[in-house]
């Protein structure tokens, strides 16, 4: 199989496809991305519930197909200087295997090959014209957003930064109140997406989202990957089990043997690798808790802001508690929220000057007060 395509429509697929690419799965084709070059070129994300298929413009100039894991696809189309790439798979005729399986998903199909014995190549095809130095930074982000008439905030279900009341379908929250403010000072409007917290570098690189603004830690990753706004709140990572077996989890040795379940791609997950815990990941933090409430593992790791909105008393969980900041038992300074922007882009620099106004004329505070989040708020 090979193909010629324009980078940025490659990682726009890409971005759209993972969506419905299975986290875990007893099938490993499920936690890829079927890439088929035929009479067009098409990338397809299933998880046996749902679909997504998805074309390219391509000059393909020979058919066949493979699947490809999507995080190590995404990240090595993204990391190619911005012009035409050509992809190239060679077959091994003694690996590959050939399980050819309709799989349809309401009003979607998705044909999967499952297994694929190949090697992929990519190769830069730039034309060394003036073209391709003209790259995405000298676009502005701001008058993209503007042109769409929208600023498309990438979240996961997160309260108290965003969540839904029962029976109303519109995001609120610290967060998602602060994006809709933020959106309305740069004359758009906020749209929410839902995403998959471990897709997010794909999701905001795709441009399938704007920006990714739901309490997320300033991480390592997060700092290679994104773009970053200037800190706005503190947090930090704790461990949350039933009240009945809070007294025997106070520290590391009380904790160790548990099961746990913690957000994928989540600083709790990574929290909870460094300190060597068996960890089970699931699609959000809301996701852990419910894992942890049901008895399917012992405890969750979740942020401290969450756990002080979502747990105890008052609340839909009352019977759970946290006991043990991973922070401070690892000997990790607070953790830093930021708001994720694309590399280079000129919304981080407008974000920061918006905050910094917001919060002198009270409005950040205002909102923190509302959502109980004043103590973790940090100053421009």
């Amino acid at each position: 199989m090979k193909f010629t395509c324009e980078k940025t429509a490659l990682v726009n697929a890409i971005s759209i496809a993972s969506r419905t690419v299975a986290q875990k799965s007893t099938i490993p084709a499920l936690e890829g991305i079927y890439i088929r070059a035929g009479v067009k070129l098409t990338l397809s994300g299933y998880n046996l519930e749902t679909g997504i298929t998805i074309s390219v413009d391509a000059n393909i100039e020979e058919t066949g197909a493979c699947i490809m894991p999507s995080r190590l696809f995404f990240d090595i189309i993204r990391k190619l200087p911005d012009d035409t790439v050509s992809i190239s798979v060679d077959e091994n005729p003694m690996k590959t295997k050939r399980l050819l399986a309709l799989l349809s998903a309401g009003a979607l199909s998705v044909s999967m090959l499952a297994g694929c014995g190949s090697t992929a190549k990519t190769d830069d095809t730039a034309s060394g014209s003036a073209a391709a130095d003209t790259s995405a930074s000298a676009d502005s982000d701001l008058e993209y957003v503007k042109s769409q008439g929208k600023l498309v905030v990438g979240i996961t279900d997160f309260a108290p930064m965003d969540y839904k009341e029962d029976g109303s379908d519109e995001w609120i929250g610290f967060d998602a109140d602060m994006a809709k403010a933020f959106a309305e000072s740069i004359g758009v409007e906020a749209e929410f997406l839902e995403i998959n917290w471990n897709n997010k570098v794909m999701e905001l690189d795709g441009k399938g989202v704007d920006a990714v603004w739901n309490g997320m830690t300033l991480t390592d990753e997060v700092k290679t990957s994104m773009n970053c706004s200037s800190p706005y709140a503190t947090n930090a990572q704790v461990v949350v089990v039933p009240s009945d077996k809070a007294d025997a989890a106070k520290d590391l040795d009380g904790v160790k043997d548990l099961s746990f379940a913690v957000e994928a791609g989540s600083a709790g997950a990574a929290a909870a690798d460094a300190l060597g815990l068996t960890a089970t990941e699931v699609q959000s933090q809301a996701d852990a808790l419910m894992e942890v409430a049901a008895g399917t593992s012992d405890a969750c790791v979740i942020d401290l802001l969450m756990a002080g909105a979502m747990i105890g008393e008052g609340t839909s969980y009352p019977n759970l508690v946290y006991t043990l900041d991973l922070n401070e038992t690892n000997g990790d300074e607070p953790e830093n929220y930021v708001v994720g922007f694309r590399k280079d882009s000129d919304l981080t620099a407008a974000f920061n000057d918006f905050y910094k106004s917001a919060y002198e004329d009270g409005t950040v505070e205002k909102l923190a007060e509302k959502y109980g989040v004043q103590e973790a708020i940090v100053a421009p």
